[in-house]
């Protein structure tokens, strides 16, 4: 599914309405690529000319365009491995636990009590069933379904990464160029990194254990449509599983008190998703992790 980044005006169509600031980035990005000696360059390259095109949004898009022409950040393939390495990778790696060693005992006791309360009351949230497919979890009361036979596992999956929060929050971006321009870059997307908020009800969904696998390393992703909540469902780099609806629409038990998955962090999956099939650095993330777990096995 890799696509190296095509010359523009071969594609004058994906750039209109671009700023000026960012046309020139994606040049830099276009003629890294065709500069680059090195695999890890060329993925540098294509990552973030893939994020600028595939940008949500005219602020993130610009926001990595300044990224991309700001010295004072690196050189440029410095850069480019550096919006791979805060942006893209951490979201590919789903699942870690949340250190708050950086805050106070009662921001410990409270972002505690939040991560143990929160999964459950997604599974109440999503009607006891994987929120994509519709198939129930076992868990359910009986006086929802009284048979239960085809009754499944699931599991709550975080949209964005709880050990996310800890790159950012135990630092002090203002004294550092590289943090301060990823966090103005995730504030593009909408998104807060605050620890309470890694662990509220609008970054979990009640996935099953496969699609939650597959959702944690980018190879499924949901697009927004103009319809509040109903997302269309993407699949890469294999062909997607017939488990997998076309599009589905995410409702809540009680609106009021457990809110839907936020539309600005699955966006931000998303982005990442879309960049990291494209860019190569989904391959190449399943290759370092699979020798790092073959240097473990042979360790052992």
């Amino acid at each position: 599914m890799t696509e190296r980044l095509s010359y523009r005006i071969y594609n004058p169509k994906s750039f209109f309405g671009w700023s000026e600031h960012a046309l020139n980035a994606y040049d830099i990005c276009f003629y890294a690529e065709q500069a680059a000696t090195s695999p890890a360059n060329i993925r540098f390259a294509k990552v973030v000319g893939h994020l600028l095109l595939l940008a949500p949004n005219a602020d993130v898009r610009e926001q990595v365009a300044s990224c991309v022409q700001c010295k004072k950040l690196g050189t440029v393939y410095e850069v480019m491995q550096f919006l791979e390495n805060c942006l893209i990778r951490p979201l590919q790696q789903n699942g870690g636990s949340c250190d708050s060693s950086y805050a106070s005992t009662e921001q410990q006791d409270a972002n505690v009590l939040t991560a143990a309360l929160a999964p459950h009351s997604a599974l109440i949230r999503d009607g006891y069933r994987c929120i994509v497919t519709g198939l129930l979890d076992y868990r359910v009361p009986v006086d929802i379904c009284p048979k239960r036979e085809c009754a499944i596992v699931t599991s709550h999956a975080h949209i964005i990464p709880t050990n996310v929060s800890i790159d950012f929050a135990s630092y002090d971006a203002g004294t550092n160029e590289q943090l301060a321009s990823i966090q103005t870059l995730l504030q593009c997307f909408g998104v807060d990194l605050s620890s309470p908020a890694v662990h509220s009800l609008s970054n979990i969904m009640t996935l099953q254990s496969d699609v939650r696998n597959a959702f944690s390393r980018l190879n499924f992703w949901l697009v927004a449509t103009d319809v509040p909540h109903h997302y269309e469902t993407r699949f890469a780099p294999y062909k997607k599983p017939p488990m997998l609806p076309p599009n589905v629409t995410f409702t809540s038990s009680n609106p009021d008190q457990l809110p839907l998955p936020s539309p600005e962090l699955l966006s931000l999956h998303a982005t990442c998703a879309q960049v990291a099939q494209l860019s190569g650095a989904a391959e190449y993330f399943e290759k370092v992790d699979k020798k790092m777990a073959d240097d473990v096995f042979n360790v052992a």
